[in-house]
């Protein structure tokens, strides 16, 4: 990272520390604290803005000052996009509507149709990787781009 960047992101983090600690501050103070020019504060401000869009900042005119505005939980957990879980109705449904029988559903995870007829009537825990699959197929299937693998719709 150039110096410049390096410099740029101890300001940010510096804005963050007054944001999480509740204090009021403004440009003039940021640029005191790390001998910057006033349009160098102004620019960090703009760029902490554009980067953490989540960190909502209020301005008091009258204290001339910037502060955390609102309750916002800015520590949040990474999550994963969509659950791993599915249920043994969610999936027969999903099978129907990408049209294919437990035979050919379970040809095409390389498992046996014993399985499939297990996980449908949820005498059998769905692995998270079938689950994903399963989801990523109905999704195809909404969009319409299954069609295009179950009928045979090709140029000349």
């Amino acid at each position: 990272m150039g110096e410049n960047m390096r410099r740029m992101a101890e300001r940010v983090e510096w804005i963050k520390a007054q944001l999480r600690g509740g204090h009021h501050w403004n440009s003039s103070l940021l640029a005191e604290t790390f001998g910057v020019s006033a349009k160098t504060a102004a620019r960090t401000v703009a760029t902490f803005r554009r980067v953490f869009p989540d960190w909502l900042m209020g301005y008091d005119a009258r204290e001339r000052s910037f502060y955390l505005a609102g309750d916002l939980d800015i520590e949040k957990p990474c999550r994963r996009p969509g659950r791993l879980d599915l249920a043994a109705d969610e999936f027969l449904e999903i099978r129907h509507h990408i049209g294919l029988t437990q035979a050919q559903l379970a040809r095409c995870i390389e498992t046996g149709a014993a399985q499939v007829s297990a996980w449908e009537l949820g005498k059998s825990m769905i692995p998270a990787e079938v689950a994903l699959l399963m989801r990523a197929w109905d999704r195809a299937a909404s969009f319409g781009f299954w069609q295009g693998r179950t009928r045979k719709i090709y140029r000349k």
